[in-house]
């Protein structure tokens, strides 16, 4: 017995897709723990940044012992970094500091692969390594182009927020991904912070009988990233994209799918598994079993 067969139409689910949406809904979760996880990390990190930068001139002169202080290397080809580069070499020694230690205990903990720091005015940016992960530079420098006009271009009301979002790798479902927040100090922007973290789809889903496929899209409904099944990458629907949660069947009734907001991103992750109904539309395709 095929899938779809399984269910009829209501304004409830049936069992079967109850049990469906259970799974999936527990497997969402752990995309929102790892989202919820890096959020909280980028508080910590803020409030750190932002006292090391305020007194790095007093917190450097009580260290002792060499520290591999990073350049500011520019963003954009205008940028001159060498003025940033002198006039911020205390605070980058102080928080080099604090980043040393947080590569040696918390690194592994949290997957993170490199910590940076971009200048508000000149847009020069200090890169922490933490481990020796290669960079796609070309196309990493013109995602942070992107990522810093769309914080400039944004309401007042809406730049103390943090930016979050994922850049594809070699390998399919597995990716990077980004935060980048605001620091202030005197209520004046002084630089943003960033973190990049290996993102892997595998996690956010555990293998069952069922087989599924699961994408991240961001606030536009573009895919970001995806683990997909046999059937293909599933596309986004303006139906269901335009809630934080939703559970139901997919145009043309081919997959029943669960769609959930993470949040505190304006990212959206999607489980999809195929109901093999064949070719053609079926009357019961808009069938939506929950919604908020």
């Amino acid at each position: 017995m095929r899938l779809s067969q399984c269910f009829i139409s209501s304004t409830r689910c049936t069992s079967g897709e109850a049990e469906i949406h259970q799974e999936l809904n527990l497997n969402a979760d752990q995309a929102q723990r790892y989202i919820q996880r890096t959020a909280d990390v980028m508080k910590e990190l803020k409030y750190v940044a932002g006292n090391r930068l305020s007194a790095g001139d007093a917190v450097a002169q009580g260290q002792n012992g060499d520290m591999a202080v990073p350049n500011f290397e520019p963003l954009y080809p205008d940028s001159d970094c060498s003025a940033m580069s002198a006039t911020w070499r205390n605070s980058l020694q102080s928080l080099a500091w604090f980043m040393r230690y947080w590569r040696d205990n918390f690194t592994a903990a949290y997957d993170l692969n490199r910590i940076f720091l971009i200048g508000s005015d000149n847009l020069c940016m200090a890169n922490f390594g933490l481990r020796d992960v290669p960079i796609e530079r070309d196309q990493a420098l013109k995602v942070l182009h992107q990522r810093i006009e769309q914080y400039r271009n944004a309401p007042q009301n809406e730049r103390g927020n943090n930016l979050f979002w994922i850049s594809q790798g070699v390998r399919p479902g597995v990716g990077y991904f980004y935060a980048l927040t605001p620091v202030y100090m005197a209520n004046r922007l002084q630089a943003m912070l960033g973190v990049e973290q290996t993102i892997r789809m595998e996690s956010f889903f555990t293998p069952g009988s069922l087989p599924m496929s699961v994408t991240i899209f961001d606030d536009n409904g573009q895919p970001l990233i995806s683990l997909a099944g046999a059937e293909g990458k599933i596309q986004s629907e303006a139906k269901w994209m335009q809630e934080r949660m939703w559970f139901g069947y997919s145009s043309g009734f081919r997959e029943l799918v669960l769609k959930k907001s993470l949040s505190p991103s304006s990212l959206s992750i999607v489980y999809s598994v195929s109901v093999d109904s064949g070719a053609g539309a079926d009357p019961y395709a808009d069938h939506q079993c929950y919604r908020s």
